[in-house]
């Protein structure tokens, strides 16, 4: 007679289960429609997101900083961000899209895809470990432009620092740079505004090695004296884009980063990494 853990429904090797259903996160990249060919041919499909508790699941577990999920558009998301379906057809019950009337960028058009990407941020110890960092700094002409070395999209300078720093050696590296206004570049900046430029745009054909992967030092630090966060220049920002569940924590650590966490729109010929998801058999 057969045990009765060995009834048990279970997920195949390689997919983890979460709830009633298993999901693969592959290690490679492709367009949407590659991936979500290869979801079918494994009998399940491009992951559809349903509550907070499965969007974190996918978040602690995401392979690349962006990553494709199971839906497409129907309009543009300025007008309404449920101008989107699931590919497997289940109910539009959840989104994690930041885009508003007031996003300055593309907000995508029918028929491209969703992809989750860093935006929303969460405190962490600032002595866990050392984290891949991008610096951040102004573009205001005639004064103030990007130096040799930095990106220029739309009206900020960005540059990826050369290896994982701890935050105190990212910020020193990165203020070694000074741009013709006088200005010292920073780790990236806390602004909602930057951020959309950061996520919105630049990050649309970047990688990242980190482990886990989108998790950029920012420039705040908790003041253990007032438990105010602050820039590092000690300037006192209204920083209004926490991670929703929960952040800032008491406990979580007085240093921020970027987290994988929100749907941004991308045409569906992008290479990005991909999860599928199928029911529990």
């Amino acid at each position: 007679m057969a045990h009765a853990e060995d009834q048990e429904p279970r997920c195949e090797p390689d997919w983890i289960r979460f709830q009633d259903s298993c999901y693969y996160f592959a290690d490679a990249k492709m367009t949407q429609i590659e991936a979500r060919s290869f979801c079918l041919d494994h009998d399940g499909d491009l992951v559809s997101i349903h509550s907070p508790e499965e969007q974190i699941f996918v978040e602690d577990n995401v392979v690349f900083l962006n990553t494709w999920i199971g839906a497409y558009l129907t309009g543009s998301l300025k007008d309404d961000p449920w101008n989107f379906e699931f590919y497997d057809g289940s109910s539009k019950d959840y989104h994690q899209i930041p885009i508003d009337h007031d996003w300055p960028f593309r907000p995508g058009t029918a028929g491209e895809g969703l992809v989750l990407r860093p935006f929303l941020l969460k405190n962490v110890d600032c002595s866990l470990k050392k984290r891949n960092f991008y610096c951040d700094g102004a573009f205001v002409p005639p004064n103030c432009y990007c130096q040799s070395g930095f990106d220029h999209p739309a009206d900020r300078c960005f540059r990826e620092g050369a290896e994982a720093m701890t935050l105190d050696d990212a910020n020193e590296h990165c203020h070694s740079f000074v741009e013709p206004c006088e200005y010292h570049a920073a780790i990236l900046h806390h602004e909602q505004y930057n951020l959309k430029v950061f996520s919105g745009v630049y990050l649309r054909d970047r990688e990242d090695d980190g482990d886990p992967p989108g998790r950029f030092w920012v420039n705040l630090i908790r003041n253990p004296e007032t438990g105010d966060w602050e820039t590092m220049g000690g300037s006192h920002p209204n920083v209004t884009h926490w991670h929703w569940d929960g952040y800032p924590t008491e406990d979580g650590g007085d240093c921020v980063t970027t987290f994988v966490s929100s749907w941004f729109p991308e045409p569906a010929a992008m290479l990005y990494g991909l999860i599928c998801k199928k029911p529990l058999a």
